[in-house]
């Protein structure tokens, strides 16, 4: 795929990937993309995301990813933020991934999460506070099935190639709405949403904020998201990524 010419009619990165992970016979299907560019530009991550999990559910196997935490200087990619690697890896963990890995220290590129002599970088301690949430999250997530991945972009945003915009029906019919409350214009100001079910058969979903910038941090991206829930839905259940507990979310007019 990176080197020499493709066989005739083409050789595309799903071909590549499926190959690798077939000719290997590999436990785990795992794919790296570095999206965050100098100048604030995000490159579009789910071709690679959906092509790993569209990989992994056909032979049956995880699927992880390596998420930027470095900065190339010579490449232009800028070393990421804390709403940037937390976007990254939600957006991952959303879609149904179940392992996440970072170089920690990357002689050929640039600085990473540790500087060559030992001493932590900022987005080490960025990294360490969402892994508390990860571990949290993941203690519900090992256990389920990813189903469905579905995209809600702010008003006048686009839906990015490779993934698809949620629509009422998708995923857990009782939700009727999905609503960005602060709906003014700002690219990736979107949320993420994937379904998943248990060994039960019990409907489960994760929201991810997907709305993140060069420098910014968590608190600067917040977003306010509503549900509109099918009047018979009284509570829902939610587990905790700050603390891992569970706990009941009350619904007010259907909200």
């Amino acid at each position: 795929y990176y080197g020499g010419p493709g066989p005739e009619g083409g050789y595309s990165y799903e071909d590549y990937l499926r190959d690798f992970a077939t000719i290997m016979d590999s436990d785990v299907v795992m794919v790296d993309a570095y999206p965050f560019k100098e100048g604030g530009r995000t490159l579009n991550l789910f071709p690679t995301l959906m092509t790993a999990r569209k990989i992994g559910n056909e032979r049956g196997v995880p699927y992880w990813a390596f998420v930027q935490s470095y900065s190339d200087p010579p490449r232009s990619y800028r070393m990421p933020s804390e709403s940037d690697v937390r976007m990254q890896v939600f957006q991952h963990l959303a879609a149904g991934f179940t392992g996440i890995a970072y170089f920690t220290w990357e002689d050929q590129q640039g600085p990473a999460i540790v500087h060559e002599t030992g001493r932590l970088r900022p987005i080490y301690y960025d990294v360490a506070r969402l892994h508390r949430e990860a571990v949290h999250v993941g203690q519900a997530l090992r256990f389920l099935e990813s189903t469905e991945v579905r995209y809600v972009p702010c008003r006048g945003n686009p839906v990015p190639e490779a993934v698809t915009a949620w629509k009422p029906g998708d995923g857990i019919e009782a939700i009727r709405a999905i609503t960005i409350e602060d709906d003014g214009p700002a690219a990736w100001k979107d949320v993420l949403v994937g379904f998943f079910t248990d060994d039960d058969g019990r409907d489960y979903f994760m929201l991810t904020n997907l709305w993140h910038g060069m420098d910014a941090t968590a608190a600067d991206r917040a977003l306010t998201v509503t549900l509109t829930l099918d009047p018979k839905v009284k509570v829902v259940g939610r587990v905790s990524r700050k603390t891992g507990d569970p706990e009941m979310l009350a619904v007010t007019d259907g909200r």
